[in-house]
């Protein structure tokens, strides 16, 4: 079942980072650009996870998560915010948000975050376009491990041939 997401963010390069980002993902994204409108998603919509920014028109992000949480509503929320001093960290936690994760931001690290709040585990690799995360699977790490030990023992195998 894919997994939906409800995107509260006023700035558009990033929202649509996040958007395509997820989406890539197999994620179904909702995006609302303003505090009110995203209250408005999150109190209306069946969501997994709300990613929400402190700084926001309309409303901000504290009293949009404020007013989720007094509705009820237990959706995972997680602040996306440039607002990364430890009191602000302190103060969106306390708030009721799950998680925190501040700007800049690397696209990664929130997918992992929503993907762990899920209760996936996840398997990190590199890829060529970047970091890819898939299910953890034991028989794949398996294999990396091996691959890690065969080359080790080419490498030492061609360093005592070359001297």
């Amino acid at each position: 079942m894919t997994q939906k997401i409800l995107l509260v963010e006023d700035d558009n390069t990033t929202a649509d980072f996040v958007v395509k980002g997820l989406s890539e993902q197999g994620f179904a994204v909702d995006h609302a650009n303003n505090g009110r409108d995203g209250l408005f998603h999150a109190t209306d919509g069946t969501y997994d996870a709300i990613v929400l920014d402190r700084m926001l028109p309309g409303m901000d992000g504290m009293a949009v998560l404020g007013a989720i949480r007094a509705a009820g509503i237990t959706t995972l929320v997680i602040i996306l915010s440039a607002l990364g001093a430890v009191e602000d960290r302190v103060a969106g936690l306390t708030a009721g948000s799950d998680d925190y994760l501040t700007k800049p931001f690397a696209f990664a690290e929130l997918l992992a975050r929503l993907k762990l709040e899920k209760g996936d585990s996840l398997f990190v690799s590199e890829a060529a376009n970047g970091v890819m995360l898939t299910p953890y699977d034991p028989e794949v790490e398996k294999q990396i491990a091996l691959g890690r030990e065969f080359m080790h023992d080419f490498r030492d195998t061609f360093n005592q041939l070359a001297k």
